[in-house]
């Protein structure tokens, strides 16, 4: 009677230590190509941030080359605003 039970009580838990390694097993497959996949997109967000970065600095010298030439045609503005004469092209004669 005991050893009946001990025998079941066996069969049970060699049952459940098999389900046990068929999930881990299982879990496994999933879970080995992760640490490969994580690098990988560490390594696409960490190129992601320098082209950012990149980006960013490109985009500062274009707002200081449009800021200087903002300048130049307001400085051209009002030297024609003050010489209008000059800043038409023609020439005025030269007195002899």
């Amino acid at each position: 009677m005991i050893a009946g039970q001990i025998w079941k009580f066996r069969n049970k838990l060699a049952t459940i230590s098999d389900q046990i390694l068929a999930i881990e097993r299982a879990v496994d497959r999933i879970l080995y190509p992760a640490p490969a996949a994580i690098r990988k997109a560490q390594m696409g967000t960490s190129r992601l941030r320098d082209r950012y970065e990149q980006l960013g600095i490109q985009y500062a010298r274009v707002q200081q080359i449009i800021s200087i030439l903002s300048v130049g045609q307001l400085f051209w503005r009002y030297r024609r605003l003050l010489n209008p004469k000059s800043s038409t092209g023609q020439t005025t004669p030269r007195k002899r």
